[in-house]
């Protein structure tokens, strides 16, 4: 039985979603703090942002994929997200769960990505 190559590693056109991906879980665990709550603030803007910034198929629900890649409890995974529409980084149609980023939030993104990159 042959393996198909195809499904290992990033498909054409996904070396940046994986790049990124790499960057902010670079960046997370180095910031990760050893303690027995989880807290809004060990999600990071960048998590958060990063996911939003996803194709839609590949980001919904947004706080089941948060969740999923965080491990965190929901209520801290929807804490995370209220705190991105807060500052205006994320907008929502009826629910923040397929909600999208604003150009206030792909610009932070963008600053985000390029001070991990730098340092």
């Amino acid at each position: 039985m042959a393996i198909n190559m195809d499904f290992l590693g990033p498909r054409e056109g996904e070396e940046e979603i994986f790049e990124r991906e790499r960057l902010i879980f670079d960046a997370e665990i180095k910031a990760k703090r050893e303690c027995r709550k989880w807290k809004r603030s060990h999600i990071t803007t960048a998590r958060v942002l990063e996911v939003y910034s996803r194709p839609h198929e590949k980001r919904w629900p947004v706080d089941e994929v948060l969740q999923a890649e965080t491990g965190a409890p929901l209520k801290v995974v929807w804490a995370a997200m209220w705190r991105e529409e807060g500052k205006g980084f994320v907008d929502y149609g009826t629910s923040l769960r397929g909600g999208w980023l604003t150009g206030k939030g792909n610009a932070k993104l963008y600053d985000t990505l390029n001070n991990l990159q730098s340092s």
